[in-house]
C-alpha cells in the first residue's frame, strides 16, 4: 500500500527505509487534498528519504511542472528482495516519462524451488 502524498517541501518526512517511491506533478487543492496531473517517475531504494533528497533527476522533474504545480511523493515500504520487481512492474504498467528501464520489458525471475513444488 502506498503512503502519500508528500509535497517537495515536506520530503524530509519521508522514511529512511527500504521501498518503492513515486514522483508526481500536481496542484494543491487544500492543505490535505492534492490534484495529481501526471506520474513522472518510479524508483526504488534502500533509503527512500535519502534517494529522493539526493536524486539527480530532481531538476528534470521540476522543469516538467506546469504553472502552479508542485512535486509530490508517495511511497510503499518493501524489503530488498521485492523492491526491484515491484519497481519494474510499476514502470512497465505506467510507463512514466522520466523512467527508461523496464518501460518495454517486464523484469521476471524464475520461481523458487518452493514455488514450483506448490504447483
Amino acid at each position: 500500500m502506498f503512503v502519500g502524498y508528500f509535497r517537495d517541501l515536506d520530503k524530509d518526512d519521508l522514511p529512511k527505509k527500504s521501498g518503492v517511491y513515486l514522483v508526481y506533478a500536481g496542484k494543491p487543492v487544500s492543505d490535505k487534498i492534492v490534484s495529481l496531473r501526471k506520474l513522472f517517475y518510479i524508483g526504488e531504494s534502500s533509503n527512500i528519504h535519502d534517494r529522493i533528497v539526493e536524486h539527480n533527476r530532481d531538476k528534470d522533474w521540476k522543469d516538467g511542472l506546469k504553472e502552479g504545480e508542485l512535486l509530490y511523493y508517495a511511497y510503499a515500504l518493501a524489503p530488498k528482495d521485492e523492491r526491484l520487481l515491484e519497481e519494474a512492474a510499476l514502470i512497465y504498467y505506467y510507463k512514466p516519462p522520466y523512467n527508461t528501464e523496464y518501460v518495454d520489458c517486464l523484469l521476471y525471475t524464475s520461481p523458487s524451488p518452493r514455488d514450483r513444488s506448490l504447483s
